[in-house]
């Protein structure tokens, strides 16, 4: 059975580069007796070769065939948004100027500018904050975890325990009594957790509870794909196979992968 992998600047991904720049992209294969890297239609059984300069994210992916049947892998290169022209107006106080951590999604709008000290204004017709309250079972340090918000794209640093985080949304001016529409995960092998809620209140309350380890192959579940993506990256002693996040890739990783081996996200 042929196998295939395929990483950007040594990695499993995804990755992000700066507007404008290059990235690496090098596979490998097993048992194949052909393969091709799409959209770039580069070939051959392993290799390496440019992106050349990137303006927009893309997706590269190794599709191989041999006796055994055919195998593909996939890799992500995000491009972080364009520097400002020479001369342009730097955005105000309070503005974000973080890139969204959801590729082709906008960063959620900054909140209204407010003086050092004084309370801040809540708005009784909008939701203002979300008080998320969520836990990763198995994190040992700290990761970041990409929200998805209305179609506004966040990022929580979330650490260990069952924590409520406080996002302000007060800029993205949700309407009380709407739907709304909230991911999360799909990073750092997090499997993707959605709600939809009818918001009620200026501090909206989410629970999304336990957000799940393992997902490797970011493809939104865990199986034996992970496990070998585990075992590859272990040898090659590559960081991606540190799962819990406490800096090292070892057996404590390996007991989340089994210990969540066949959850699926939304």
């Amino acid at each position: 059975m042929p196998t295939a992998d395929i990483k950007a600047n040594g990695s499993n991904g995804p990755i992000t580069i700066a507007y404008n720049t290059a990235a690496t992209i090098s596979w490998t294969s097993t048992n194949a007796s052909s393969c091709t890297v799409s959209p770039a239609g580069w070939t051959g059984t392993s290799g390496s070769a440019s992106t050349g300069n990137l303006t927009s994210s893309k997706t590269y992916t190794l599709s191989c065939t041999g006796a055994g049947g055919s195998a593909s892998d996939s890799v992500v290169v995000n491009v972080s948004s364009p520097p400002p022209p020479p001369g342009s107006t730097p955005p105000p106080p309070g503005g974000s100027t973080t890139p969204s951590p959801i590729a082709g999604v906008p960063t959620l709008p900054p909140p209204p500018i407010s003086i050092p000290g004084a309370p801040v204004k809540i708005d009784p017709n909008i939701v203002n904050f979300l008080k998320i309250n969520l836990s990763i079972p198995y994190l040992t340090g700290s990761i970041k975890v990409p929200l998805l918000i209305g179609g506004f794209g966040q990022e929580l640093e979330v650490t260990p325990g069952t924590k409520d985080y406080e996002v302000d949304v007060r800029g993205a001016k949700f309407k009380l009594g709407t739907q709304l529409k909230i991911q999360a995960g799909g990073a750092h092998t997090l499997l993707t957790k959605k709600i939809t809620l009818k918001t009620k209140a200026p501090k909206q309350p989410v629970n999304f509870g336990d957000l799940w380890l393992g997902d490797l192959k970011v493809d939104n579940q865990v199986n034996f794909q992970d496990t070998e993506k585990f075992l590859t990256s272990f040898i090659e002693k590559n960081i991606e196979a540190d799962v819990n996040a406490d800096g090292i890739a070892n057996s404590l990783d390996w007991a989340i992968i089994l210990a969540n081996f066949g959850k699926r996200g939304d």
